[in-house]
């Protein structure tokens, strides 16, 4: 990934290389950036600091959270909300990662959010349901609860107006901006709704024999389970909700007949990339509450993509699906080996094109944490470290030493579940 642009220089012991990340391999202009090329232990110990390594020895979970760009406005957007809740019939296991877009608004509410409701419905689940029935009762509990916090942003958002949704037709732009822009709570409930996250849960129950996972846009599960011969097997659990899967836009486009342009460029109304997520209130309203209350707001919308240009498109929201895709899985313990599988989760930073040529090394991944854990280390920091280049110090210094002002990396959120 390092471009031979310009030659490498040298200042005492320092070696210093140019980059583009790869950019001019895919076609397109960013760069050269200059790095300093940095020696293993130098590169451990900055990776470590910058990754924000977390064990949870209580749970036998392990979690990095990467974005190596210190800059103001640069800081991760992802999350993630790990638990270990003691309920009547033992502990459960929570585990979600979150990957926030727009600002960091949506996705903190999240995070906060999400966790209590599907505590709350698990603790009612427990005083009515038979152990028999729990997988198809957790199942809907796990959809229930995502759908209930996009709702809830919806519901906090038409509640600030006399009215609601109707309301805003006879509320003039003078009224209107005097109610969101308080700098307050307000304001908040309207920022949530203008930013989004992507939602990746996994649940396992006491027994640590069922397995449910909810998925939400284009974060990532596997599932690694040891073989015989000391290679650990790969299955890939969740599937990505986006504007270049087939599905998905036949999803979309049934929902939406006549109206070509429901997805353009491989995203919803050719603006955004993901076709389920929490929040992006702008492509399940209205226009008017794009035009009356999102574009009046004070900070407003941090996206790239020209609101005006697409906005037209927005003809019978919404577009934008607030349905995860649940699914139940039996874990079963390898009694000759003794070895547990494992649940590795991530962000789509993980995917990103800038930390990684051709396809996601998947199954080396999953191989890189299973041998982590057999030898003691950390899983979840081993696999960032790879997925940035391993043993390689050239190519992991790169992403660690540049030097840019802005973000050259998607933000990057791993974690390893022992089963």
């Amino acid at each position: 990934m390092t471009s031979p642009i310009t030659p490498e220089s040298a200042t005492g012991d320092a070696v210093y290389k140019w980059t583009d990340f790869g950019a001019s391999k895919q076609g397109f202009t960013y760069g050269p950036f200059k790095y300093q090329v940095i020696p293993q232990e130098e590169i451990t110990a900055k990776l470590k600091l910058l990754a924000n390594v977390t064990e949870h020895p209580e749970t036998n979970i392990t979690s990095v959270n990467l974005q190596p760009c210190l800059f103001e406005g640069a800081q991760s957007q992802d999350r993630k909300a790990i638990y270990a809740w003691p309920l009547k019939n033992g502990v459960w296991k929570f585990i979600a990662v979150l990957d926030g877009h727009g600002g960091h608004d949506t996705v903190d509410f999240t995070a906060e959010d999400l966790p209590r409701r599907v505590k709350g419905k698990l603790e009612e689940l427990l005083l009515t349901e038979e152990v028999q029935t729990y997988p198809e009762a957790v199942l809907s509990a796990l959809e229930q609860a995502i759908l209930e916090v996009d709702n809830q942003l919806i519901t906090d958002l038409l509640n600030l107006f006399p009215g609601g949704l109707d309301g805003l037709h006879t509320l003039s732009q003078e009224e209107i901006d005097k109610i969101i822009n308080d700098g307050g709570e307000r304001l908040k409930k309207v920022h949530r709704c203008m930013r989004g996250t992507t939602v990746l849960v996994a649940l396992i129950d006491p027994t640590g024999e069922n397995l449910w996972i909810a998925n939400l846009g284009d974060c990532e599960a596997l599932l690694g389970t040891p073989s015989q011969s000391n290679v650990w097997k790969t299955f890939r659990i969740t599937k990505n909700h986006g504007g270049n899967d087939p599905e998905e836009v036949q999803r979309i486009q049934a929902e939406h007949p006549g109206e070509e342009e429901c997805i353009l460029n491989n995203r919803v109304l050719g603006a955004i990339a993901v076709t389920r997520a929490i929040g992006d209130v702008t492509f399940k309203l209205h226009n008017i509450v794009t035009q009356k209350v999102f574009l009046a707001a004070r900070p407003g919308f941090t996206i790239n993509s020209k609101i005006e240009a697409w906005l037209p498109r927005n003809i019978t929201p919404p577009y934008l699906s607030n349905k995860a895709d649940v699914t139940h899985h039996k874990i079963q313990k390898d009694l000759v080996s003794k070895t547990a599988s494992f649940l590795l989760m991530y962000s789509d930073g993980l995917i990103d094109p800038r930390v990684n040529e051709g396809e996601p090394a998947r199954e080396q991944w999953v191989n890189v944490a299973g041998n982590a854990i057999r030898e003691g280390k950390n899983p979840a920091f081993e696999v960032l470290k790879d997925v940035l280049g391993g043993e390689d110090n050239e190519r992991v210094s790169q992403y660690l030493t540049v030097e840019c002002t802005d973000k050259w990396m998607d933000d990057i959120t791993v974690a390893v579940v022992q089963l």
